[in-house]
């Protein structure tokens, strides 16, 4: 009775005392920015609600000032799971997207898994990706 006392103490015990999720980085490569002008605003999406565009329901918000035509982010130590990423080049550097009087986007936009559609905004379940290993790296899009 003892060794199998000290068996399953010996299997189990090391589970309980790890209970850390695994994690991984997201870089973002954006590409086909029409010039340098402005920034690039990022957000972060764990599940649909607010998705594409509402920053407070966002995982993380990021913004950056560009430099080069093609930008990386790059989002570090996220727990597994799911995400999807909305963004937007900010060319006059008002930290908002702006647009027209019908709604439509008057900067460039993207999302991750280049899943646009032609009428109506992108859906999470169609830009949604698993991080499920150290990395995942996507190349998104920007559409005027």
């Amino acid at each position: 009775m003892k060794l199998l006392i000290s068996f399953l103490l010996s299997v189990s015990l090391p589970a309980v005392l790890y209970s850390g999720q695994q994690k991984g980085d997201i870089t973002i490569h954006f590409e086909d920015l029409r010039n340098i002008q402005g920034g690039i605003g990022v957000l972060l999406f764990t599940s649909p609600k607010g998705f594409p565009g509402n920053p407070e329901n966002a995982y993380i918000n990021y913004y950056s000032t560009l430099s080069a035509p093609n930008h990386t982010v790059k989002f570090y130590e996220l727990d597994y799971g799911t995400y999807a990423v909305s963004a937007f080049h900010d060319e006059n550097s008002n930290k908002k997207l702006d647009t027209n009087w019908l709604g439509l986007p008057r900067e460039g936009v993207g999302v991750s898994l280049n899943a646009l559609r032609p009428f109506g905004s992108p859906r999470f379940r169609d830009a949604a990706f698993e991080l499920n290993s150290s990395s995942a790296t996507l190349n998104i899009g920007i559409n005027y």
